[in-house]
């Protein structure tokens, strides 16, 4: 009887850790499946997407703990996050699907150009706003 206990108790248990990778893994999938779709990746330029949406996933959670304690290091890791991020998905892009990453980063830019203007009327200081800027950029990528 014990061990038909312990038995259920470590399969609960492991069901529970399974879960948990899953539901740590779905925000880069969702991502990667979000590039593969709009830059029509093929299998290998999808591989690599999905290790740098992984990277970009594990690395803000990495430096979450920094904006409370040290915003200056935060904005500065998010900016080098946001900048290896671009040159890793440039890098790898074929000349069609650079048009569309460039035709993006215009959009990218113009929205972030928009939420400027409502950060700094809202009276927002100038780092609470380049903070707001980079992660709403990094959010959209």
């Amino acid at each position: 009887m014990r061990k038909i206990v312990f038995s259920f108790f470590f399969i609960f248990l492991a069901a529970g850790i399974f879960a948990q990778a899953e539901t740590k893994e779905n925000p880069a999938k969702k991502a990667t499946q979000e590039s593969v779709e709009l830059f029509k990746l093929d299998s290998q330029q999808a591989a690599k997407m999905q290790a740098i949406q992984e990277r970009k996933f594990t690395n803000l959670a990495e430096i979450e703990k920094l904006k409370a304690t040290d915003g200056e290091l935060y904005l500065k890791k998010l900016n080098a996050l946001q900048y290896g991020i671009d040159m890793s998905t440039k890098r790898m892009l074929n000349e069609n699907q650079g048009a569309i990453y460039q035709q993006r980063q215009l959009e990218r830019r113009q929205k972030k150009a928009e939420l400027y203007k409502q950060l700094i009327n809202t009276g927002a200081s100038s780092q609470e706003v380049n903070i707001q800027l980079v992660e709403a950029e990094l959010k959209n990528f």
